[in-house]
C-alpha cells in the first residue's frame, strides 16, 4: 500500500519521451508500443457505476510500430 503521493509522471503538453528497453528474446522481429489513457481513477469508476463504458474503460490513445 502506498504511504504518500507518487511523483507526478504525466506527460507535459506536446512532451516527448524517448524509453529503452531491453528485450530478452531473441530473434525478435516486431516490437509495438502502445499508450493508454485512464480518463477516471479506479476507485472513481468503482463509485460511477452508471457511467458508460467509453468514460471508464482505457482509452488507446497512441501506437508505435517498429520492425527490427
Amino acid at each position: 500500500m502506498a504511504k504518500k503521493l507518487g511523483p507526478d509522471t504525466r506527460l507535459k503538453a506536446f512532451e516527448t519521451r524517448h524509453l529503452t528497453y531491453s528485450i530478452p528474446a531473441r530473434n525478435v522481429a516486431l516490437v509495438r508500443g502502445e499508450l493508454f489513457y485512464n480518463l477516471l481513477w479506479p476507485e472513481l469508476v468503482k463509485k460511477f457505476t452508471r457511467l458508460p463504458k467509453d468514460l471508464t474503460a482505457a482509452m488507446p490513445i497512441a501506437m508505435s510500430e517498429v520492425k527490427l
